[in-house]
């Protein structure tokens, strides 16, 4: 039954994902030049690819996994595969999510700085949110500071083949702190606290630009539909963090079942950023 869940799970990730990337390549007023959107268009665009891989090359070997009831089949290289592609598209979704949060703050906040920032911007942000994440990921695993192991451990009354990763407690720690907690609670600050109190003051100060009081208008509402994407991801991402943690520095040994639940919590949320994504002003253009 789970294994049904998670493929109809992955088929709307790469539905809805596929959707956003065909209408921001196809649609022209998604092409507009206005530097308004191109930054965020990338952006949008750049996180939909990192959605349709969960939902293309990650979600298949977890289904393999789930068919086999946990027992992993796979071989070891693959285990490194797997572990590794978790935590790069994890990380990779967090970085677009800053930037984003970012680019929302300095439209709000710095109009007439943003106004002048070109492209060139939004492809430093993308390729950084790639580079990033699997830089500190995959170097780790590479000089084994990072491994993953294959142990044979009880389940249902019999015994499985488990694929785990090998964590140091100091690299956990790294992962939690870059990978998940500082690019959302920084984004949360960009969203919720700086940039709200700055629209304030520049819309008291600007009530008389309507043009400006316009601009400033949408992207409020970009601010708070940024908001719930990352509520959203926090909400999906804790499961699975919380449950790594527990299993590292407490060592509480942890169904393998609710990996599976917390993995599926992880694939929902690839679904609903492009749903979400779809209320940005160019996602809607398109």
């Amino acid at each position: 039954t789970l294994a049904v869940l998670v493929t109809i799970t992955a088929t709307f990730v790469v539905l809805s994902n596929v959707t956003i990337v065909v209408a921001m390549m196809v649609s022209r007023g998604a092409r507009t030049t206005h530097n308004d959107h191109n930054i965020t268009k990338l952006l949008i665009l750049s996180m939909a690819c990192v959605d349709f891989l969960v939902g293309t090359a990650h979600m298949p070997i977890y289904t393999v996994l789930l068919v086999h009831n946990g027992n992993w089949i796979l071989g070891a290289q693959f285990c490194n595969i797997f572990h590794g592609m978790s935590n790069v598209l994890c990380g990779a979704n967090a970085c677009h999510i800053l930037c984003i949060a970012v680019d929302k703050y300095l439209a709000v906040c710095k109009p007439l700085v943003y106004r002048i920032l070109d492209k060139r911007i939004g492809q430093v942000m993308v390729v950084l949110s790639w580079s990033l994440p699997s830089a500190m990921f995959l170097l780790p695993l590479a000089t084994a500071w990072f491994a993953t192991n294959i142990e044979e451990m009880p389940s249902g009354g019999k015994n499985i083949m488990f694929c785990s990763p090998v964590l140091n407690k100091n690299i956990l720690i790294l992962f939690h702190i870059l990978g998940f907690y500082f690019p959302i609670l920084t984004s949360y600050l960009f969203c919720e606290i700086k940039t709200m109190q700055q629209t304030r003051n520049v819309s008291s100060k600007m009530a008389g630009e309507i043009a400006l009081s316009g601009r400033i208008s949408r992207n409020i509402k970009a601010i708070r539909t940024l908001g719930t994407i990352i509520v959203c991801f926090s909400v999906c991402r804790a499961p699975t963090w919380i449950s790594s943690a527990l299993f590292v520095y407490m060592g509480y040994e942890i169904p393998f079942r609710y990996f599976f639940y917390a993995g599926l919590f992880v694939y929902v949320d690839s679904g609903i950023n492009p749903v979400m994504s779809g209320f940005f002003k160019p996602i809607r253009k398109a």
